[in-house]
């Protein structure tokens, strides 16, 4: 089965950041999404998802939608989690991880068509990063042998893919 393996972008420590944040090199924008990366780091989703929605704002970017999606996994909010994921796809189509992790939840509710593609898409862009690669192709046979089995069994496979999510694990 597949586990969602999120991983946290630029995760710096706040303090060095704030040094820097009263300078012109570090613009607004940045130090809510640092300070959301601190948060985050902290387990503080909450108060993470609010600094990342004050950085995307500002100034949308993939990192930040990625980080906000993770923040919203973490607080148990799957489908804001999977929405903020789309958003990292539709700026970046290429994002293997992005495909990765969208198609993981997605299974996680019910939406095995969509994760199936996503997971296809995913494996389209591995010449970027080959790191996903044998975790999509389980993913893949996930799939192959979902199709495979009886209502029964499809309904089992999706309760133990759902239990197998219960932990966050980052990069």
């Amino acid at each position: 089965f597949l586990i969602l393996g999120l991983s946290v972008f630029a995760l710096s420590p706040l303090p060095a950041y704030c040094e820097m944040a009263s300078g012109p090199s570090m613009g607004e924008a940045t130090m809510y999404k640092v300070k959301g990366d601190f948060y985050l780091r902290k387990g503080e989703s909450g108060l993470a998802i609010r600094e990342y929605q004050k950085a995307l704002a500002l100034s949308p970017n993939t990192n930040a939608y990625f980080n906000l999606a993770i923040a919203y996994y973490s607080d148990k909010k799957i489908e804001k989690a999977t929405a903020a994921l789309q958003k990292v796809v539709e700026m970046d189509p290429d994002d293997v991880e992005a495909h990765y992790n969208l198609a993981s939840l997605m299974i996680y509710l019910g939406n095995t068509g969509n994760a199936k593609e996503h997971l296809e898409k995913a494996k389209r862009c591995l010449f970027r990063d080959s790191s996903f690669a044998e975790r999509i192709e389980k993913g893949l046979t996930f799939f192959k042998d979902f199709k495979d089995s009886d209502p029964t069994d499809q309904e089992i496979m999706l309760l133990l893919f759902k239990a197998s999510l219960s932990t966050l694990q980052t990069a």
